[in-house]
């Protein structure tokens, strides 16, 4: 079997249709393919050399295209770069999927807001070397620095509504603004998230991480002043 560093320097030539491809056009099953090969290519030669060092040749060559043919599907790195971020934030979702704010499912939200972040954990670690890039492609990118925001906003809206319910019932800590403390929870684990699996900061295992902010958050949505129904299982 022909290994990486072997396939990169082979170039096998075929035959493309000209013209480059433009968004919301149809491909063909051919060239729906090609495509694909080359994003799977971007993707070794990105997470193998890093953004700024990854050349379009080496990509066409792992996809087994001449150098032209990345051209046929993709204006420059950049495109392909924010295709593949874009489909990595996409899986990854937010921390708080599964999560359900509502009053009367209050009793359920610490096992669920475990399981939703035990969730994301493992979904940002399959995905870590490419997050890792978006990290730092984005300072330089306003496409990918707005990426993130337009993933999580979807999310965190439909539990505004939700959390202000659960305030006025004073089941949840009502003297925050419910954005505010929806973006603070998201924040925190996402932070924990890069520090852990890009930065290795962090020494943790999955079950432990998981637990332990799922404590977190839930002691920052806990009114100050009282204990919610099922306490124990906030503590």
């Amino acid at each position: 079997m022909e290994t990486r560093a072997q396939l990169a320097r082979t170039a096998i030539v075929v035959d493309l249709p000209t013209g480059l491809h433009r968004a919301g056009e149809p491909l063909s099953s051919t060239r729906q393919r090609t495509r694909e090969r080359l994003l799977t290519a971007a993707r070794v030669v990105f997470e193998r050399d890093g953004f700024d060092n990854s050349r379009v040749t080496d990509i066409s060559r792992l996809s087994g295209l001449a150098h032209g043919g990345f051209y046929r599907y993709f204006e420059s790195k950049e495109a392909a770069f924010v295709e593949l971020a874009t489909a990595a934030h996409e899986r990854l979702g937010t921390p708080l999927d599964g999560v359900s704010f509502e009053p009367d499912s209050l009793d359920e939200l610490p096992e669920r807001l475990r399981a939703s972040i035990r969730r994301y954990l493992a979904a940002y670690g399959a995905e870590a070397r490419i997050l890792g890039l978006v990290g730092e492609v984005r300072r330089q990118d306003d496409q990918l620095l707005a990426l993130r925001s337009a993933c999580q906003r979807p999310d965190i809206a439909r539990h505004v509504e939700p959390v202000r319910q659960s305030q006025r019932l004073e089941l949840l800590e009502p003297r925050v603004n419910p954005e505010a403390l929806l973006f603070a929870v998201v924040g925190m684990v996402e932070r924990f998230a890069e520090q852990w699996l890009v930065r290795a900061a962090v020494a943790c295992d999955l079950e432990t991480a998981a637990t332990q902010l799922a404590r977190l958050c839930l002691q920052a949505m806990r009114p100050a002043w009282r204990c919610p129904p099922a306490a124990a299982a906030w503590a």
